[in-house]
């Protein structure tokens, strides 16, 4: 197993505002929330539990562990978080299970991932409907399921709330012509500090089969 120890100071990733719907996300913490139900909390550490996972997942595996991954691990390892229960806010709520040996024989289509996206991945876990989930460097949520690849959350807590909440995901391309509907997800601005227009690419009709917990209804035009 390759590791990297856990460093902090990892380049934060700027949240979506511009071209997303998603105005308030969900954060975690909240009384009644999901992550709550199913036991986590600020601080949470499964211990030995996140990391004999990790020695069982990368032994079988071509998978590297990076620090965004271990924390990742460590936190959420061996949570259940069941659908909220009024089903969805924008498309259907799922659950998932956190736990990287349910995603470790999904290596050849992240790894796809990974090289579009110009970043590792490590598997997380599974959600309720069989798509495997994975964390990239940065932090960041994605599943692969009906229709592509699908980034939940620009962190995995809102990620995984995003999953139990039911709201939509943003389109990722999965390098294998995945991954066109759903919602946008904003450019970061230039360096000149001038904010570029968000890309054009997602589009809802070429989603042939959507999966009611991945891709919504079309957006009237117009619409933010």
């Amino acid at each position: 197993m390759t590791t990297e120890p856990a460093t902090t100071g990892l380049a934060a990733t700027e949240p979506a505002t511009t071209g997303s719907a998603r105005t308030d996300p969900v954060r975690g913490g909240e009384d009644g929330t999901p992550l709550t139900l199913a036991g986590w909390h600020p601080g949470r550490d499964a211990g030995d539990a996140a990391m004999i996972a990790v020695l069982k997942t990368t032994g079988p595996g071509p998978w590297s562990l990076f620090p965004a991954a271990e924390r990742a691990v460590r936190e959420f390892h061996g949570l259940r978080p069941a659908p909220a229960a009024h089903g969805g806010r924008e498309v259907a709520a799922t659950g998932c299970v956190v736990d990287p040996q349910e995603a470790r024989y999904s290596g050849p289509p992240l790894h796809r991932l990974a090289e579009t996206l110009g970043t590792r991945l490590f598997p997380l876990g599974r959600t309720d409907a069989d798509a495997p989930m994975a964390v990239d460097e940065e932090g960041r949520l994605f599943s692969l399921g009906a229709g592509g690849a699908w980034l939940h959350g620009e962190t995995v807590r809102d990620g995984l709330l995003a999953l139990t909440e039911g709201l939509r995901p943003y389109a990722s391309g999965d390098g294998n012509g995945g991954g066109r509907c759903g919602r946008q997800r904003p450019t970061r601005p230039p360096a000149s500090g001038r904010r570029s227009s968000p890309s054009t690419s997602c589009t809802p009709t070429a989603c042939s089969t959507p999966a009611p917990s991945a891709c919504g209804p079309p957006r009237s035009a117009g619409s933010a």
